[in-house]
C-alpha cells in the first residue's frame, strides 16, 4: 500500500464523496452491509432479487434510450472509479482473502452468486447483462 500514489482531491469520485451527505453516506454503509451478510450466508432470497433486479435493468437498458443513456454514462464514472483502485485492488483483495476466511469466503460466494444471476438472466431472456452492454460499444 506504502507504493500507492495519493488520490487527487478533485478527482471526480473523491469530489462526489465530498459531496455527499453524512446520511448517504451512512445509507450506503447500512446498504453494503446487507449485501456482505447476504453473499456471506449465500442468502436465496438476496439471490432472487437479484436474478429479478437485473432482468429488469437488462430489459430497461434493452427497450428505454434514456436508461440506457444514463447506464452508459454511469460506465464512464465507473471507469473513473477503477483507474484509482484499479492498480490496488487484486493484489489487496488477495492478500485479504489470505488474512481474512469471511473475506475469502464473501469473494467466493459473491462469484458464485453473480454467476447464478447471469445465467438465469440468459435463460429468462437469451442473452446476459454484459452481452447487452457489449453491443453498446458496436453502436457507438
Amino acid at each position: 500500500m506504502d507504493s500507492v500514489d495519493e488520490v487527487d482531491e478533485n478527482d471526480l469520485l473523491i469530489e462526489k464523496i465530498n459531496k455527499s451527505g453524512t446520511d448517504k453516506l451512512d445509507e450506503l454503509k447500512k446498504m453494503m452491509n446487507t449485501q456482505i451478510k447476504d453473499s456471506l450466508n449465500c442468502d436465496e432470497n438476496a439471490k432472487n432479487n437479484m436474478i429479478n433486479q437485473q432482468i429488469q435493468l437488462t430489459k430497461s437498458l434493452k427497450e428505454n434510450e434514456e436508461v440506457k443513456r444514463k447506464f452508459i454514462k454511469g460506465i464512464e464514472t465507473t471507469k473513473q472509479l477503477i483507474k484509482i483502485i484499479g492498480p490496488i485492488q487484486k493484489d489487496f483483495e488477495e492478500y485479504l482473502c489470505i488474512l481474512n476466511e469471511d473475506y475469502k469466503k464473501y469473494k467466493e460466494n459473491t462469484t458464485k452468486m453473480l454467476s447464478d444471476v447471469n445465467e438465469a438472466v440468459k435463460d429468462k431472456l437469451g442473452f446476459t447483462t454484459i452481452e447487452l452492454i457489449k453491443t453498446f460499444d458496436q453502436e457507438s
